[in-house]
């Protein structure tokens, strides 16, 4: 909890260090500073209100998974902030109030803009035989399974791994779904999970 306040305040305070930077820096002459350029978010030489808009568009997506307590479990796909044309864009999958299980079978569905090119399964956490399907084109299939006991922890379950399009512009969600025969306990029982969507903001 102290941890997740942590980052709201943090994410809170981040838009108003950068209005102040950019009204500093406009009085000032010679382009950006090394301390400033941290602040150019979308990396196009200059302080603007285009890093305010982007920062405030990413925030809106970002911020209501890292203040939410989950009662239930849940299958929480992550947010993240990207450039047009970015390679190697990770977005975890984090397991919720995970009440053990021995097998996961999902499917990711991603709009066109993005490509899934990889899927970094999380073994230490969950042990076990994972595989995806055999391409990951939308809506990809992850799979993973123990035969041998049941896993309760809370964690990334995966990272997925995503290519922007150069041409890309804006929000593209990532949704996660499943077969309720797919997800069950070391006795097979099914095991029922809320889903919650992740998004990718792309700014040019």
């Amino acid at each position: 909890m102290k941890r997740k306040l942590t980052s709201a305040i943090a994410f809170f305070i981040m838009p108003v260090i950068l209005i102040g930077t950019i009204v500093a820096t406009s009085f000032a002459a010679g382009g950006l500073s090394a301390q400033d350029r941290r602040y150019d978010i979308n990396e196009d030489g200059a302080l603007n209100i285009d890093d305010i808009t982007f920062l405030l568009n990413f925030l809106s997506n970002y911020m209501p998974s890292q203040a939410t307590e989950y009662t239930k479990p849940t299958f929480v796909v992550g947010s993240a902030l990207a450039k047009a044309g970015q390679s190697s864009v990770g977005i975890p999958i984090t397991i919720e109030k995970n009440p053990g299980i021995s097998s996961i079978g999902l499917q990711i569905s991603y709009p066109e803009g993005l490509t899934l090119t990889g899927v970094l399964f999380n073994a230490t956490a969950f042990p076990g035989s994972c595989e995806t399907s055999p391409t990951l084109t939308s809506p990809a299939t992850l799979l993973w399974v123990n035969f041998n006991t049941e896993i309760a922890e809370d964690a990334i379950f995966a990272t997925l791994v995503f290519d922007v399009s150069p041409d890309a512009l804006g929000r593209y969600e990532i949704s996660v779904t499943y077969d309720e025969d797919d997800v069950y306990d070391y006795n097979e029982e099914n095991v029922y999970f809320d889903t919650v969507d992740g998004v990718i903001t792309v700014a040019p």
